[in-house]
């Protein structure tokens, strides 16, 4: 990735999914503000995916590194 683009062209690999991801986590700080749990944001953002119909998987373990992610968006396709 080229940290320094100069050009002012910015290119994202998935811009239609970034614009929605971005969207939706936006809606659920403006609803639930600066001080809610992080259960609170996990639990409003799947309600969010799921009316955009984002396919995602929520608390997905990555190989067996024994990391665990939040959420994993995959197969998203607009």
């Amino acid at each position: 990735m080229d940290t320094n683009n100069t050009s002012g062209e910015v290119k994202l690999i998935y811009p239609k999914l970034s614009y929605t991801l971005t969207g939706a986590f936006f809606d659920v700080h403006n609803a639930l503000g600066r001080f809610a749990r992080e259960k609170q944001y996990s639990d409003l953002l799947e309600q969010k995916l799921k009316e955009l119909e984002v396919p995602h998987k929520r608390e997905h373990r990555i190989g067996n590194s024994g990391n665990i992610v939040d959420f994993f968006v995959d197969e998203y396709t607009v």
